[in-house]
């Protein structure tokens, strides 16, 4: 067996026989971690930081201090999710890339339908009419 399978297979035992320990573990650290820690962990922090055409990358701290800031509600259909985690970083422009000015957050469902067929205003018309 080489030296990774083992160390993989001593890693999972351990894991095994340790798990009530790691759960706590990993509960207190997460209560510890600032809205921005857990901001710029989640993966919509760095997906949307890829360059697009004729923008700039938003800084993950950036980024983080505006995410932390929006309400708690999807710019579309106003709904309240359980969770500020529920919603996704979208683009106000399809045809623009991710800036501070260009994005909202937005439920999976606004963010799916709107997709690049419809503009901001139109979709949030619709979704308010029918979603809401």
């Amino acid at each position: 067996m080489n030296k990774i399978k083992h160390r993989r297979k001593v890693d999972a035992i351990w894991r095994e026989k340790n798990r009530e320990h790691l759960r706590k573990y990993q509960k207190e650290w997460r209560a510890n971690l600032t809205d921005t820690q857990k901001t710029e962990r989640l993966w919509g922090v760095k997906r949307h930081r890829h360059k697009k055409k004729g923008t700039e990358t938003i800084p993950a701290k950036i980024y983080a201090d505006w995410w932390v800031k929006q309400k708690n509600k999807c710019f579309y259909c106003e709904r309240v999710p359980s969770s500020k985690l529920d919603l996704e970083t979208d683009r106000l422009n399809s045809e623009e890339g991710y800036a501070l000015n260009n994005i909202c957050l937005a439920c999976s469902e606004c963010n799916r339908c709107k997709n690049n067929v419809f503009t901001a205003e139109q979709w949030k018309e619709i979704a308010q009419k029918y979603l809401s």
